[in-house]
């Protein structure tokens, strides 16, 4: 038996390794690791584990995802920078994972932010635009 003062340290601990873990994928899932480690791996064209910016804008047009504009690339660039914490103009496997993670949520907040200019155009509600968001998805999933 453990008592409850033992539970919670073992509740912190786990809460812990599991933050940890979460904070290593960059917030992905493990068979998104799995394939952007792959993608990374094929990308980095020297195999020093390592990718360049232009590696890795190489890797995003693969994906589809690249810089669209002059703006985009140049906030790319900054993002970049920032995650390359050692300064060495190369991302290892970690800090591409925090950029891909950054660089998605930018992109998610752009198309929201667009979606909510189209509709108070339109005259909807963030609620009426939500709402639809919510039948789209249902729809697009078949339930």
């Amino acid at each position: 038996d453990i008592d409850e003062d033992e539970f919670q340290k073992i509740m912190a601990m786990l809460r812990g390794e599991h933050l940890q873990n979460w904070q290593e994928r960059a917030g992905f899932s493990d068979e998104d690791v799995a394939r952007f480690k792959a993608e990374f791996e094929a990308v980095d064209a020297d195999g020093s584990g390592c990718i360049s910016l232009k590696e890795f804008t190489e890797f995003l047009a693969k994906i589809g995802r690249q810089p669209a504009t002059k703006e985009h690339q140049q906030k790319l660039l900054r993002m970049f920078r920032r995650k390359d914490q050692d300064n060495t103009e190369t991302l290892d496997i970690q800090e591409f994972l925090q950029l891909l993670r950054e660089w998605a949520n930018e992109e998610s907040r752009e198309v929201r932010n667009r979606e909510l200019d189209c509709a108070e155009q339109a005259g909807y509600t963030e609620e009426e635009v939500e709402e639809f968001r919510v039948l789209f998805k249902k729809a697009d999933s078949g339930t």
